[in-house]
């Protein structure tokens, strides 16, 4: 359940966590996520705006990144998106990939991190990149 997580706003301590549990959901190893971010991007993306992370006993076990449209501006699969829906306003944002580990699928950490940054975001523009590694959960 997802209440026996923590749902935290990531610090600079949590990139490690953040990139293994990418490295383990790349396509090559089964997952599906559709972009490798580097650790310099996601120090930027923390920097910038809110990259949410699910952690169990200090573990990161789930995130979902934000950033700026133009930080994605190098990211393929976003870029391609971006050109076919560019978003109406200055001050859209993307978020995405929302990536949980395999052993806490099922448990609404998806919901929960895409909550908790919903609640500390005050833009209502999103143009949306969802590359969630599994299924998506309620």
């Amino acid at each position: 359940m997802a209440a026996d997580y923590e749902i935290v706003q990531a610090m600079a301590e949590d990139i490690d966590g953040i990139l293994d549990l990418q490295e383990r959901n790349q396509p090559e190893r089964g997952g599906t996520l559709s972009a490798q971010l580097s650790r310099a991007w996601l120090e930027a993306a923390v920097a910038e705006m809110p990259v949410i992370v699910a952690k169990r006993e200090g573990r990161v076990v789930g995130y979902l990144i934000s950033a700026s449209r133009e930080a994605y501006a190098g990211v393929p699969v976003v870029a391609a998106m971006l050109r076919a829906y560019p978003g109406a306003s200055p001050d859209a944002y993307v978020y995405g990939p929302v990536c949980v580990a395999e052993e806490a699928r099922g448990l609404g950490l998806a919901a929960a991190v895409w909550l908790g940054f919903h609640r500390r975001q005050a833009s209502p523009w999103a143009a949306a990149e969802r590359a969630a590694a599994g299924p998506v959960e309620g």
